[in-house]
């Protein structure tokens, strides 16, 4: 299965005006060799909460897991 290429474009207010995305190739090849991520979520009472994480990297996707109450 090919991955699909997502679309994205850069918010002024958190980037250079020269800034260029890093090209989709490479950052799947970085997926595809990492063993460990740092996965970040927004907490309900809006504070960012980053973990590092096991994940998979398979058919195109992302996968990791986590414990039932997470």
């Amino acid at each position: 299965m090919a991955s699909i290429q997502p679309k994205f474009e850069f918010d002024d207010r958190f980037s250079e005006p020269e800034a260029k995305g890093t090209p989709w190739d490479g950052a799947v090849r970085v997926l595809k060799e990492s063993e460990l991520y740092w996965i970040t979520t927004v907490r309900r009472q809006g504070k960012p909460h980053v973990t590092p994480m096991v994940g998979v990297w398979s058919d195109g996707a992302m996968y990791f897991c986590t414990g039932p109450g997470e």
